[in-house]
């Protein structure tokens, strides 16, 4: 049987609009690449391919990151600096300082819709993406509409594409189902509604579903659903990132060895 894995490449330094775009052009025709999107709230380029594939789109999307990194980096010298961050020398950078990037946040940037959102979000008039089951493990999205269907009244489905159908939305996600991807082409406020109605309900969930349940707005009408698609899940090793970002990673994540001993790049 094939089987396909979800893993992770931190980009250290970060990478901007620019770079995101370039990596993701060069890489997206690997063998056996299914799926390749940037994070910019970590940030990190979620990977799913074949788990035969794994080792070589890792390899590849190193290559091109050192790649930028030697032509806009100034690698990090420990006798010159305190701080442990990187020096940029390009004038048109493709990658920026942690410093740099913690300041703004990655919300700060424009990357492009293609970059972050998986098809077909990607393509929908408003979307945005929307973390907050990764708070609650073991807890996933199905988990979240069986729970709160059963303990709630019935106007929260229990099904996938039933709940799209209400709040008039697309919903995609990662294979463990905690960050939710969320389109929709009628309005913004039918998607801002949506993703009040997702944090009411987890809410429920972080009070051991006591009290009441979130009901849905009448704003929501039925509407064509989208199918998505599960992909088993694979614990698989994160790269050097900051001890700010590494503390709320799974345990059984673990770094692995770049070549690099300063550890300013990926």
């Amino acid at each position: 049987m094939t089987e396909y894995v979800e893993f992770y490449i931190a980009c250290n330094p970060p990478l901007l609009p620019q770079g995101v775009s370039e990596v993701i052009r060069r890489v997206q025709e690997s063998e056996g690449l299914l799926e390749l999107l940037y994070e910019p709230d970590v940030p990190w380029f979620k990977c799913i391919a074949l788990a035969t594939q794994k080792a070589q789109i890792t390899a590849n999307v190193q290559d091109n990151l050192f790649a930028i990194a030697d032509e806009d980096v100034d690698a990090f010298d420990g006798e010159q600096q305190t701080d442990g961050d990187v020096t940029i020398i390009s004038p048109d950078s493709r990658m920026t300082s942690w410093s740099a990037y913690q300041a703004k946040g990655g919300g700060a940037y424009t990357f492009a819709d293609a970059d972050v959102f998986p098809e077909p979000i990607a393509e929908a008039k408003y979307k945005t993406t929307w973390r907050g089951l990764e708070a609650y493990p073991p807890a996933t999205f199905e988990s979240l509409l069986l729970r709160c269907h059963t303990y709630g009244d019935n106007t929260i489905p229990r099904e996938h594409d039933k709940f799209e159908a209400v709040v008039r939305c697309q919903i995609s996600y990662n294979t463990r189902q905690t960050l939710l991807y969320v389109g929709c082409d009628t309005s913004r406020q039918i998607l801002n509604t949506t993703i009040e109605i997702l944090d009411k309900m987890v809410q429920v969930y972080n009070r051991n579903w006591e009290g009441n349940l979130p009901t849905l707005p009448s704003i929501c009408e039925a509407a064509p659903a989208v199918v998505t698609s599960h992909t088993p899940i694979s614990d698989d090793p994160f790269g050097l990132i900051p001890a700010a970002v590494n503390a709320n990673l799974q345990s059984s994540m673990v770094p692995w060895s770049t070549g690099y001993n300063d550890g300013s790049l990926i």
